[in-house]
């Protein structure tokens, strides 16, 4: 159980970081989870703690594939590449802004309640061709439920490590997800508006529910920090 939660937690690690803008700085052998038993200084030790095992390698095969899943999210996705700030307004030639920032729901990230552990963002493509990118994070000790643009389409969940090879989850995936995940969403925002906050001005498009039960807007994501 212990170790299923820290390979868990490493998922959501790598896949906040590889959501971040900026030059990513990933050390080698963080994605087959290399140890080097607490040591934090093995610039002078001349042992097996300096060594990359390679050995290791095909035991820790599915974190591999994850991290390259990852990898290949971001290269389909130039706006996780910025080279520029974000500013919250529309990008050159474009009607969504370049970020919306979100909690549970649109437009409302919370950002001075204290106890807030639920953040969501979207970033618009930088070209008609690329869909927006829909992110929900979950750190709270409960599911919670966000609100999702519709249709959303599973890029990749970190609480089951799906990565499908690139970084797309299974076809027709809806379920729930597990704790301690970062899961995000790519939707298809359809008509002339979108969700509040995604175009300006905007009208909020029809949603509908991933979910099995119930008829609102609303993904259930997984606690983040409960086994």
């Amino acid at each position: 159980m212990i170790l299923a939660l820290r390979r868990r937690q490493a998922r959501n690690f790598i896949g906040i970081l590889m959501l971040s803008q900026g030059v990513l700085m990933l050390l080698s052998g963080d994605e087959i989870l290399r140890s080097k038993d607490d040591n934090n200084n093995i610039c002078c030790q001349d042992n097996e703690l300096s060594c990359f095992d390679w050995s290791q390698v095909p035991a820790q095969r599915l974190i591999l594939e994850y991290v390259r899943g990852l990898i290949a999210l971001r290269r389909r996705h130039p706006n996780l590449t910025h080279d520029r700030f974000l500013t919250g307004a529309p990008g050159p030639g474009q009607d969504l802004l370049d970020i919306a920032w979100h909690g549970l729901k649109f437009d409302i990230p919370r950002w001075s309640v204290l106890e807030n552990r639920a953040l969501a963002f979207t970033l618009a493509g930088v070209s008609a061709a690329e869909p927006p990118l829909h992110v929900m994070l979950n750190m709270w000790e409960d599911a919670l439920e966000f609100a999702v643009p519709a249709p959303p389409r599973p890029a990749l969940d970190p609480g089951r490590g799906h990565h499908g090879g690139a970084g797309r989850l299974p076809a027709g995936h809806t379920g729930p997800h597990d704790r301690r995940a970062t899961p995000r969403r790519r939707p298809r925002l359809g008509g002339a508006g979108g969700p509040p906050g995604l175009r300006a001005p905007a009208a909020r498009p029809p949603f509908t529910r991933i979910n099995q039960s119930a008829n609102n807007a609303k993904q259930r994501v997984s606690p983040c920090n409960s086994e």
